[in-house]
């Protein structure tokens, strides 16, 4: 099986077990709505992108952003060197519910 540094694992009531893909540099899905796969509606846009940073105090890390229509909601820093989480930061704890 190949490695990927994105991986999506989905799961949805008519699947007995999960599916799963992965992307190399960026990973994005497009969530219609509506009664069928004919009458259907974009939802939103979901975006996972990647890019190579350096860090002063951790060297070389990648940095994995994650957007909804376009509005990055969380990211997280991994040293390549360590394989290791540097930082994670999140909006989601500061958006209140619909």
């Amino acid at each position: 099986m190949r490695q990927y540094p994105i991986w999506h694992v989905v799961k949805t009531c008519h699947y007995k077990n999960d599916k799963s893909y992965g992307g190399l540099a960026n990973s994005g899905e497009t969530i219609y709505v509506g009664t069928s796969s004919f009458n259907s509606h974009e939802h939103c846009k979901i975006l996972t992108t990647k890019r190579e940073i350096d860090l002063p105090k951790h060297g070389k890390c990648f940095i994995f952003k994650t957007s909804i229509d376009g509005v990055i909601l969380k990211e997280t820093i991994i040293s390549i060197k360590n394989k290791t989480v540097v930082k994670q930061r999140t909006k989601l704890n500061k958006i209140k519910s619909l």
